[in-house]
């Protein structure tokens, strides 16, 4: 009866594959109410088939300043699986409720992949941001020691106010050879010395080379363990800008062009995106962001650094979407 069907929905006689957005249609027959975009993989069984649900999420992106919209969609992937029997019959369907909870998980991921793009390609302006630098303190004072002495010895952390924090600190500093471990103190590392290297060839006086460094080392751990750093230091300072900043980039990466956005668009976007924080306490870190080269204010607008976006363009070919969803 099934391959019957099919043949006629179809209209091919051999039925060696399927539509499954002509599944769909099916579904949605028999399953009055529920709207997929699609139906994915469509898998058969003796007794019937199983499908796996997938939905793309619609977007409506507007230029502030030229009223140009652009809708794009976001494949948010697989929110659950449909069993139907030999009969086309409904056997076993997800929840609304399910399906929702699994949408807005993965949009959150997805704004958590938009972040870590946004890091990578803007590391070296967010690390010009004063309050990162303070928020980041523990690790400047451990790498402002090593640039005038040989080493960091378990000694010295007598007296600090956190010394686990610091010692976790330095095992971060570790993974990315920044430090080195020598049996009970640790030393400079190849990522350490090419860094200072780096902030000697670049700056003529002893400060000028030392604040380069501090924004060359804060760049680097920001663009190599943002994720590290977030997940488990919680440094919420910090988290503001980064999430300001994203809150600009991620519209524009999903629109896949660089959009003007009012003060008043920015706010709503960052509430939207992520907690909410009062105008007062936003307007600051947009401004901050603006020193810093982050992005740029023409008086009315924000509008992302065309270099840095054309960056974050490529790191995204790099970073597939299908990675950062839950399967």
């Amino acid at each position: 009866m099934i391959l019957d069907f099919l043949r006629e929905v179809t209209g091919d006689p051999k039925i060696p594959s399927f539509s499954a957005r002509r599944i769909a249609r099916i579904v949605h027959t028999k399953h009055d109410g529920t709207d997929f975009e699609d139906v994915g993989e469509v898998v058969a069984s003796s007794d019937g088939w199983t499908a796996k649900l997938k939905v793309d999420y619609p977007r409506v992106f507007t230029d502030d300043k030229t009223r140009e919209r652009t809708i794009r969609f976001l494949p948010i992937g697989q929110v659950g699986s449909l069993v139907l029997d030999a009969n086309l019959k409904v056997k076993k369907f997800p929840s609304r409720e399910a399906c929702g909870k699994r949408i807005v998980s993965n949009l959150h991921k997805l704004v958590q992949r938009s972040e870590r793009i946004v890091v990578r390609a803007s590391a070296k302006r967010l690390a010009k941001v004063a309050i990162i630098r303070e928020a980041l303190n523990p690790i400047y004072i451990m790498t402002d020691h090593l640039l005038d002495h040989p080493s960091i010895t378990s000694e010295e952390f007598r007296g600090l106010a956190k010394p686990k924090r610091f010692r976790q600190y330095l095992s971060l500093l570790e993974e990315i050879a920044l430090v080195e471990r020598r049996k009970d103190f640790f030393v400079q590392g190849t990522a350490f010395s090419s860094l200072r290297d780096q902030a000697i060839k670049e700056a003529e006086t002893r400060s000028e080379q030392e604040r380069l460094f501090e924004e060359l080392m804060i760049a680097y751990i920001l663009s190599e363990r943002y994720d590290t750093v977030r997940e488990v230091f919680h440094i919420s300072r910090m988290q503001t800008y980064v999430h300001a900043d994203n809150s600009y980039y991620e519209a524009s990466l999903e629109a896949e062009k660089l959009l003007h956005q009012s003060e008043d668009s920015l706010l709503s976007r960052y509430n939207a995106l992520y907690w909410f924080k009062s105008p007062l306490r936003l307007r600051p870190v947009l401004k901050e962001l603006v020193r810093a080269g982050a992005m740029e204010h023409d008086g009315t607008h924000y509008i992302g650094v065309t270099e840095l976006f054309n960056e974050m363009q490529a790191i995204k070919t790099q970073m597939p979407i299908a990675d950062s969803l839950i399967a």
